[in-house]
């Protein structure tokens, strides 16, 4: 029984672990935003690492002061082991929050994990320059700094996302309302498209609500998507004209041998079917048993059916009734 516990506890915490945001040092910054004149804001996206939970990448937002030279990468994916942390993880209750630490420190750290770094100057006015550094600023204040992290709906991405629309005055959720082609459940299977295992283990927990119609708009809980989307944007400035939001975009750092992320969601028919047929096989295994009088057979076989099948059905069971994980909520499963 305790190897069994272990197991379910392992299972649990990698289907939480895999949404996950990206751990970093704190530091706070030596920017005293007054003039917008001189700053520079950038958007970072972080390309997909090696540890399931960096599978979907990251971003942040960055403001450099021209004329000091001081460039600080504003990170809105952090989170501390403290002693409340596990229980918290494993009930749903994840507590983040936003900070700021030099650039080229974030920069060496992702690097170090061999992951793409691509920046976007985004074409924005002096003034709104300097709102989006005094937002950021207001924020890493140590009662500003946390907020409830949710996968799809609060997350690093779309804190980032809303910072913009807040700064373009509703334009960018306005210009985003129209619908998409894929799901929440398609998004994400894209980003595990070469790990069946992990992509069945997080997909089976998960109920319909990822399987309905989303909008642009929600596309952007994904780093790399806000980063397309961003890139055609185009936007009324305070003077009303039409522009580009993005000015310009460079590749600060290229991985090697990182396998690029398919525009369409795995297609798992062929090997989701011969598991199936394997499991068939089993069932009809255990009938032929129990007719052959092979008793101790036919019962070690309906035991494996009964673990598997009814471990799955504990894990969706306390998932339901004792998380705050509503995408697990009501699981037809």
């Amino acid at each position: 029984m305790v190897g069994f516990n272990k197991f379910f506890i392992f299972i649990l915490l990698n289907f939480l672990v895999a949404f996950l945001p990206e751990s970093a040092i704190y530091s706070q910054t030596d920017l005293k935003p007054e003039n917008g004149e001189v700053l520079r804001i950038q958007l970072v996206t972080i390309g997909p690492g090696s540890d399931l939970t960096s599978f979907w990448g990251h971003n942040a937002v960055i403001v450099e002061d021209t004329t000091s030279g001081l460039s600080y990468f504003y990170n809105y994916g952090l989170y501390s082991f403290d002693e409340d942390f596990i229980l918290n993880f494993v009930k749903g209750r994840l507590i983040f929050h936003v900070d700021a630490f030099r650039t080229q420190n974030a920069f060496w750290y992702y690097m170090d994990q061999n992951r793409d770094i691509r920046v976007q100057t985004l074409n924005l006015s002096p003034e709104k320059r300097l709102e989006i550094a005094q937002k950021l600023e207001e924020n890493i204040k140590p009662e500003n700094q946390e907020y409830l992290y949710h996968h799809y709906k609060d997350n690093c991405a779309t804190r980032v996302r809303d910072l913009m629309n807040q700064v373009l005055n509703g334009q960018l959720k306005a210009k985003t309302d129209s619908a998409g082609d894929m799901t929440l459940r398609e998004l994400t299977c894209r980003f595990t498209h070469n790990h069946y295992i992990w992509t069945w283990l997080l997909m089976f927990p998960m109920n319909d609500s990822i399987d309905k119609p989303i909008q642009l708009w929600d596309y952007m809980f994904l780093p790399s998507e806000m980063e397309e989307i961003l890139r055609d944007f185009q936007y009324r400035n305070q003077e009303g004209k039409i522009v580009p939001l993005v000015a310009e975009e460079n590749v600060i750092f290229q991985a090697e041998g990182r396998e690029t992320i398919p525009d369409s969601p795995p297609n798992y028919f062929w090997i989701t079917l011969l598991i199936s047929i394997f499991i068939a096989a089993m069932v009809l295994m255990a009938g032929w048993l129990a007719g052959t009088g092979k008793r101790f057979l036919y019962g070690f076989v309906n035991l494996i059916i009964g673990l598997f099948i009814g471990f799955l059905g504990i894990f969706l069971t306390l998932l339901s009734l004792f998380t705050d994980h509503i995408i697990t909520y009501y699981n037809e499963n």
